[in-house]
């Protein structure tokens, strides 16, 4: 079956394992397979290995699985999707961005078992401009759905300062955590605005906003819980003095490719534009 069919598959490349301790899965995982992790997070742990990529997710994630799930790369997620039901599966996790152009989805055969398929955007062929509209659907997933985001400020004296934090997105807002006495808990203390950056180079979304500064025990404790959950940390629980920070978005820019730089902006002034 050809590699460019809508309704092909590449094979296997990707199998998720659901852990309940992280440290000690990796621990196995980095010894079966005789490679460190490429990727290494509280959330995630990630191997490259024979042209297949392992993931360990600890409490099978957001998605909660009970069982490890292997992912068939398809180069038109849509339309397998759309054939699988058609068949007679059922979607059990609808189709959505992960980041870097990537969309997974999950279904189940008539007999429970549970199917991946993931396309990496690379191997569509459509470049066409997103609508505005579409951007926005977009951006608005990859707030709900992403765990980290660029953060850039700059001290007194204009020295700029970046790092990749941590956030839990509400809907209206952004919060992160990062500590009183670093560079980025002081610029932004000290500034009241910051630029935030998700995605790759390839896929972008710039957010400009103004800053709200919090002592750590000033959160609702839900609200908190809900950070430390999607997070993989907790604040709260360490010696080090943090500080909340809650990110209200007053401009949002979007784009993949030069087609869609002209339109980019999706809010100005805390408007959405579409």
């Amino acid at each position: 079956m050809s590699g460019s069919s809508t309704s092909g598959t590449s094979g296997i490349k990707t199998v998720l394992h659901p852990v309940s301790d992280l440290g000690r899965a990796k621990a196995v995982y980095a010894a079966l397979l005789g490679v460190p992790p490429r990727n290494d997070a509280p959330y995630y742990v990630g191997f490259e290995a024979a042209g297949q990529h392992i993931g360990l997710v600890p409490g099978g994630g957001p998605q909660a699985m009970t069982s490890p799930v292997a992912y068939w790369h398809v180069p038109d997620l849509g339309a397998t999707l759309a054939a699988a039901v058609a068949a007679g599966a059922t979607v059990t996790e609808p189709a959505h961005e992960v980041g870097g152009g990537r969309l997974v989805a999950t279904v189940a055969d008539p007999d429970g078992n549970v199917l991946g398929l993931l396309q990496d955007r690379q191997e569509a062929a459509d470049t066409t401009a997103r609508s505005r509209a579409r951007r926005r659907l977009d951006t608005e997933h990859r707030l709900a759905h992403d765990v980290d985001v660029w953060v850039a400020t700059a001290c007194a004296d204009g020295t700029p300062y970046l790092v990749p934090l941590s956030f839990d997105w509400d809907g209206r807002a952004l919060r992160v955590a990062t500590p009183a006495d670093s560079p980025t808990g002081r610029n932004l203390a000290a500034a009241g605005t910051v630029r935030l950056a998700l995605g790759p180079t390839r896929d972008v979304t710039m957010i400009d906003g103004t800053v709200e500064v919090h002592a750590i025990d000033a959160l609702p404790e839900e609200e908190g819980d809900r950070f430390a959950e999607r997070a993989g940390f907790d604040p709260r629980a360490l010696t080090t003095v943090y500080r909340w920070f809650r990110i209200t978005p007053h401009r949002i820019q979007a784009w993949r490719e030069e087609n869609e730089l002209a339109d980019r902006d999706l809010m100005r002034e805390g408007r959405w534009l579409a």
